[in-house]
């Protein structure tokens, strides 16, 4: 697919099915329970901590087309397959393509699954918009 997926499955009966067989259903958006920073919160924050570590999980065209400096792209299909490339020793800063865009949250359930500190890791709202529209100084 365009989003680098190969192995998609249909659930037959949809979410109605899942629930009449008895299996949980997550509420809320995904990575509500993350931690978030306004684009002012991580300008100040990658000023005085040289140790964040920042993730564009969008496409890489989308990086190619503008990112965070220092930015690594990360885009979400592949954050899986390349954790080893993603310190847990160090604060992360994720983010996607703006408001509506929920990759950098997808992307920090992953991270927390897979065990990284959820202190460790912030959600950037309203991703790189936000971040492209802030007032220079």
């Amino acid at each position: 697919t365009a989003w680098g997926f190969s192995d998609i499955a249909w659930l037959r009966g949809g979410l109605a099915a899942w629930k009449a067989a008895g299996l949980s259903v997550a509420q809320g958006r995904p990575g509500a329970d993350l931690a978030s920073v306004s684009a002012d919160e991580a300008r100040r924050w990658l000023g005085r901590d040289r140790s964040v570590v920042v993730l564009d999980v969008r496409q890489q065209a989308e990086f190619q087309a503008g990112h965070l400096p220092g930015a690594r792209s990360f885009p979400l299909q592949e954050v899986l397959t390349r954790l080893g490339e993603i310190p847990r020793d160090r604060p992360l800063l994720l983010y996607c393509g703006g408001e509506g865009c929920t990759a950098s949250e997808a992307a920090g359930r992953l991270l927390l699954r897979a065990g990284y500190d959820p202190d460790r890791i912030r959600v950037l709202r309203g991703g790189w918009p936000a971040w492209r529209d802030l007032p220079s100084r």
